[in-house]
């Protein structure tokens, strides 16, 4: 599963126009709860 993320966020890196903001948004969540884990307050 870690091969698997590590994989994703290298092509996050590398798209070839900008994702819209509300796009950012879900994406740094995504991450955000990957590696942290859910916020629980």
């Amino acid at each position: 599963m870690q091969e698997d993320f590590e994989e994703h966020a290298a092509k996050v890196k590398t798209l070839k126009e900008s994702p819209s903001n509300e796009d950012l948004l879900i994406l740094y969540g995504l991450y955000k709860q990957s590696t942290v884990g859910p916020v629980d307050t």
